[in-house]
């Protein structure tokens, strides 16, 4: 099979390699669409300290069973010909973390992931994770929307934390794809939305359905006017820049919540007026991955069409084309990018 391997920063090349060997209970998956990620090109563009090369990249998977167990360990799971869409990991719900509802924090979050990784012609899902990872779906979802899954449940992790309800004011900084997709699903959550953005072709696909939005370069983003005065019920940070951390804070109200939701690199620091935290009580926190509950809420979500996603897929790539679409990705070329290792319609 082809797989577009990670060599170093900047460095992508496509080699011809055996299919993953499949021990007893696992999975092959022919790739039918694989999103492109923003870690995905950052790590093409600076390296990752947990992705070491040669690997491959890409995590949100939808294709179709082409091998599956057979016996009573897969009675009711997904069976050859079955159309799905992949979890790129599955906590081990042992652990302390897990234990204590925190499974985005598992020590062994990782350690049961696909192979390859999803820019490659198929991927092997690993019997450990009990079929966990494979979520079959309608006959009427495409793989392309589908693939969406996992950034969804990643959003819908940071709206549910975030405790977002109807009737809140909510600010979500960043017109990348996350920006949106967080601002969409707190719309599906009752809320007044608001987003804050510098690109114009990405404000103007925001813009669909919200309550506002801020064009940074042109304005202030101040909430207040729109709030009697108070600030956001909850803001949500959606792009790792300390500009946009500083619209966050600035835009909270007393008694409101400020969700880092953007990856930030190890040692990113930002000078926060403790006043702010005790005399407000604002509370600051930080959103990661997804549980394997909000990964099925999320397909339920797009399945449904409660989140519209189609106006987000701006580019289709080949597998060939895999380092021209990261490349794309970085310069902020559209919203979303999807690589289809077999080309056609999805």
């Amino acid at each position: 099979m082809k797989a577009a391997f990670y060599i170093e920063p900047g460095q992508i090349e496509i080699r011809e390699v055996s299919l993953p060997p499949l021990e007893k209970g696992d999975w092959l998956i022919k790739v039918m669409a694989s999103g492109v990620c923003a870690t995905d090109a950052k790590t093409y563009l600076r390296g990752h300290p947990f992705i070491k090369p040669p690997a491959v990249l890409g995590h949100e998977v939808a294709g179709v069973v082409v091998a599956a167990p057979v016996g009573i360990n897969n009675k009711d799971g997904p069976q050859e010909g079955d159309r799905v869409v992949v979890a790129p990991y599955i906590p081990c719900g042992r652990c302390y973390w897990c234990s204590n509802e925190q499974p985005t924090q598992c020590t062994a979050l990782f350690a049961t992931s696909i192979e390859p990784g999803g820019f490659a012609e198929y991927v092997r899902v690993p019997a450990n994770t009990g079929g966990r990872a494979l979520y079959r779906l309608p006959d009427d979802l495409d793989y392309a929307e589908a693939s969406l899954t996992e950034p969804v449940a990643c959003a819908l992790h940071g709206i549910e934390a975030s405790r977002i309800k109807a009737g809140q004011t909510v600010l979500v900084i960043g017109d990348g794809p996350m920006g949106i997709l967080l601002a969409r699903l707190a719309k599906v959550f009752g809320a007044r939305v608001f987003l804050s953005g510098m690109l114009p072709h990405r404000l103007k696909i925001a813009a669909q359905g919200l309550d506002g939005i801020f064009d940074a370069c042109h304005e202030e983003v101040d909430l207040r006017p729109y709030t009697c005065g108070r600030g956001a019920d909850v803001v949500l940070i959606a792009v790792g820049v300390q500009e946009a951390i500083s619209y966050g804070v600035r835009n909270v109200r007393r008694g409101g919540i400020v969700n880092f939701f953007a990856g930030l690199p190890k040692g990113t620091t930002f000078p926060l007026d403790l006043e702010q935290v005790h005399y407000g009580e604002v509370t600051f926190m930080g959103t990661f991955g997804f549980t394997p509950g909000q990964f099925a809420r999320a397909l339920e979500f797009i399945a449904s069409r409660q989140i519209y996603l189609a106006d987000l897929i701006t580019a289709h790539y080949s597998l060939m084309e895999t380092e021209q679409a990261l490349k794309d990705t970085l310069a902020c070329n559209g919203l979303k990018s999807l690589i289809l290792p077999w080309g056609g319609e999805v």
